[in-house]
């Protein structure tokens, strides 16, 4: 719910609480980009570190992702994927079970592309809060508009709007 990098993520506290017009955001300065960026403050996420006072859990990227993946399959997240994998130079297709794919930044971007295919006329918002400086890297980065074309499509020639 913070649509950030883990290097970020783990670094809030309750130092980065504040409010402006009535309303919590998290202020951070991003340590990849320098850039300070100003996180909505959702009740997911207020109850999330409420739980750990308002102090983002102390886990190691490893352990958080291994933790990911665990979720991941409790949540049934099972299904086989084909994925492209290089080796030497040659790529090729390998299967794997999704929950084995889930790390912090797969969080990130699933935090970008929920909020961009839910409220897609809030591009430039999502961008702030994610960090991205153009639309044309913010779009290749949430993957998502490939998708909904072949989805709209869909719909337009089966006569599904």
């Amino acid at each position: 719910y913070t649509g950030q990098r883990y290097s970020d993520f783990s670094r809030i506290g309750p130092e980065h609480i504040v409010e402006h017009k009535g309303q919590k955001v998290l202020a951070l300065t991003t340590q990849k980009t320098d850039q300070t960026v100003y996180i909505p403050f959702l009740p997911v996420l207020d109850a999330v570190l409420k739980k750990y006072d308002y102090q983002a859990p102390k886990l190691s990227n490893q352990k958080f992702n291994s933790y990911l993946k665990e979720l991941g399959r409790m949540a049934g997240f099972t299904k086989e994927v084909v994925v492209n994998k290089t080796d030497g130079g040659t790529r090729r297709e390998v299967k794997i079970c999704f929950c084995d794919l889930l790390t912090t930044h797969v969080a990130r971007r699933s935090f970008a592309t929920n909020y961009y295919l839910k409220y897609p006329q809030l591009i430039n918002n999502i961008m702030k809060i994610t960090g991205h400086a153009t639309e044309r890297m913010f779009r290749a980065y949430i993957v998502a508009d490939a998708l909904e074309s072949a989805v709209d499509f869909a719909a337009a020639v089966s006569g599904n709007p």
